[in-house]
Order: structure tokens, then sequence, then C-alpha cells
């Protein structure tokens, strides 16, 4: 499916709606119909994408009216506050960056990865969409304790982040490592692959996701949560397919 049709197919259910809707639950209609997949492994941004795309490329003849950021209504719904919303708005889109995270996990269970040099830490921000294995990622991670206390912050350096967590399984933080959460670096692609770590990065990009990181890492009470960009990075842990079949073969054995 193109970006054309894609467009096509987030318009018809905007539409549907009254009231604006915000692009997860937008995303969310997408996976009833089955067409999520046509969005890559990560099928929040490319919702925003589109639709802020649209927005800009299209002017008056765009379906589709920004009232808050990450949250659209179609033309035919919005009324004269939500035009002048977009008004608002439209200088800062064209300025629209994701800063330098380009994807994190939080609180994933270390027991759902078979830990080995080539550990698989998967990961999909729908069941039915494309799985990532973000074990050739880089960035920064954090060690927990089961109740999501904190106990180690570490970056990948010169290796991987599977390379690193499994380390940590052979190391003294054994003990100290029930979950973990990334942070990485390398742009996703929509196929699941990698790109470089850029060299270079904008300063109020920095900013932007030390602050995001921050905030997910350490959960402050006083933080408000509220649509910042790093909404649209975050994946949800899958099991490795190693332990889903090593389980399987031992309730089979324990029938047998």
């Amino acid at each position: 499916m193109n970006e054309s049709a894609l467009s096509k197919s987030i318009a018809e259910i905007i539409s549907d709606s009254s009231e604006p809707m915000d692009y997860r639950e937008i995303a969310v209609e997408l996976a009833k119909t089955e067409r999520i997949a046509a969005l890559g492994v990560m099928p929040y941004r490319s919702v925003c994408a589109i639709i802020e795309e649209a927005i800009l490329q299209e002017g008056d003849d765009c379906p589709f009216v920004k009232t808050y950021p990450g949250v659209y209504i179609h033309r035919k719904n919005a009324r004269r506050g939500h035009h002048r919303d977009l008004k608002v708005m439209l200088p800062e889109m064209a300025k629209f960056s994701l800063g330098i995270i380009t994807c994190y996990g939080q609180l994933w269970h270390r027991d759902r990865v078979d830990w080995m040099q080539s550990a698989q830490i998967i990961g999909c921000q729908f069941k039915s969409s494309p799985k990532v294995n973000f074990a050739e990622q880089d960035g920064i991670y954090a060690l927990h304790l089961k109740d999501k206390t904190v106990t180690y912050i570490g970056h990948t350096g010169e290796r991987t982040l599977g390379e690193c967590l499994f380390e940590h399984t052979q190391d003294r933080l054994d003990a100290y490592f029930e979950k973990f959460s990334f942070y990485g670096f390398r742009p996703v692609f929509d196929d699941g692959t990698f790109g470089s770590v850029p060299e270079k990065a904008d300063i109020q990009d920095v900013m932007a996701s030390m602050l995001s990181t921050l905030v997910e890492v350490a959960s402050p009470k006083a933080n408000r949560r509220y649509f910042d960009k790093f909404s649209q990075l975050g994946f949800i842990q899958c099991p490795d397919p190693r332990i889903v079949n090593m389980r399987e073969i031992e309730r089979h054995a324990a029938r047998i």
C-alpha cells in the first residue's frame, strides 16, 4: 500500500469521528482493518508523518486539521477553533524533529530473552506490525530490579546493546538485573534494519531527547506526561522465539 492509499485510509478513519483523534487511536483503528503492517515497523511515527506531510503540502485542500500536537480531525468535522489552532502550529510543524533518540523499550523483561552473544531482543509497536531485533542497536540502557528500581545506567560505546546486556548476565550486575530499558541512537528503517549513528546533532534535539529519556527512566511524580514526539518511538517487548519454543517443549515433556 503506497503513501497515498495510506493517507486515504487514515482520512476515512478520522472522517467517522466528530471529535479529534490521537495518532495512537488512528493506528489502533488501522490495526483493526489489518492495514497496520503497511506502515512498517513504526506505525505511530508513520501515521504522524503521513498526516503532517499532507497538511504541509496540501494546505486548505488537505482533509486533515491538526488541533493539538499528535491530535487530528477531518476537515469536514473541524470547527472554527480547530482551524485557528492549526494556523498557530503550522510554523512549528515545518521544523518537526524526533530528536536523537530513534526508538526505545521501557521495562522489558530479562526472562523473555535467551541470553547469549547473539541474543534476540525483539519488539514491535503492534502485535500485527513487523518485529524488530534491537540487539544491534547503539545507545543508552538502564537495568532495573523487579520493582522497577534503576540499578545501573550504561552506554553501549563500541559494543551493541545485545552484547552489553549479555555481559551483564555474566558480571557483578547479574543480581541487579530483572528488567531493562533502552534508548537507541541508530535510525530505524521501515523494514526493521538500522542506519548509522549520526555524527552531528542539533543541541535542541539533544536537550529534548535527554529530557524525555530522563522522564522515562526516573518517572518523576511532578512531571506531567504529554505528547512530546518521543511517545511515537516506543516499542513493546516480544518474547524471544527460542524462549517460546523451550517453554513449549517443557510443557510437552511435563504431559508425558
